[in-house]
C-alpha cells in the first residue's frame, strides 16, 4: 500500500527540475529511524529544498537512496574510502537485488564531504515503485562495476529494508 502511495506521490508531486550534483546540496539532517543495518533521516538543503534518505554503510562502503523535494528522480549514491574516482568520470553500475531482474545504470563520479570518492545515478519516478518493492522485500544488494578498475564489486545486506521503506515514505510525504 505505501508503495502505492509513493509511487502516486511521486508522479503528482515531482515537478522536473535540472539535473544538478547532489552530493555538492550541504543538508543539514537528522536520523529519526534506525531498522536493522539501514538508517532513515532528512531535513533542509542549503540549496532551498527539504531531502529524505535512507543509507547503510560499513568497512568503509556507504549506499544511499534520497529523494530531493521536487526532483522527478531518486538518487543513489555508492561510495568506499577504497576508491580512486574522478569528478565527473563515468562508470557502469549493476544492481541486483536476490534473485529479481538486474538494474543497469552509469554513475558520475564525485567526493563526499568528507573527501571519500563516490558515484551517483537517478532512478527516474516510472521506475520507483518496482524498486522500493524490491528493496523492501529483498534480503541481499549485489553491486557491481563492470569493466572497473577503480572500484570493485560488493554486497549490502537489505536486513531492515521493509521497516526502512516505511520511514522513507512517511519523510517524503511530510514534505
Amino acid at each position: 500500500m505505501y508503495l502505492r502511495v509513493l509511487a502516486a506521490a511521486a508522479f503528482v508531486l515531482f515537478a522536473f527540475v535540472g539535473y544538478a550534483p547532489k552530493a555538492e546540496a550541504a543538508c543539514h539532517i537528522v536520523v529519526f529511524s534506525n531498522a536493522g543495518v539501514w538508517k532513515a533521516y532528512g531535513g533542509p538543503c542549503d540549496s532551498g529544498p527539504k531531502m529524505c534518505g535512507v543509507s547503510t554503510s560499513g568497512e568503509g562502503k556507504f549506499f544511499g537512496l534520497k529523494y530531493f523535494q521536487h526532483d522527478n528522480t531518486f538518487t543513489i549514491q555508492l561510495g568506499s574510502n577504497q576508491w580512486s574516482i574522478k569528478n565527473g568520470a563515468k562508470q557502469s553500475v549493476t544492481m541486483k537485488i536476490d534473485q529479481n531482474t538486474e538494474w543497469t545504470a552509469v554513475g558520475t563520479g564525485f567526493h563526499f564531504d568528507d573527501g571519500d570518492p563516490g558515484l551517483q545515478f537517478e532512478i527516474k519516478s516510472n521506475q520507483l515503485d518496482t524498486f522500493m518493492k524490491e528493496f523492501s522485500t529483498g534480503n541481499q544488494l549485489v553491486v557491481r562495476f563492470p569493466g572497473a578498475r577503480e572500484v570493485t564489486d560488493w554486497v549490502a545486506s537489505l536486513d531492515g529494508s521493509d521497516k526502512i521503506s516505511e520511514s522513507f515514505v512517511n519523510c517524503i510525504k511530510a514534505m
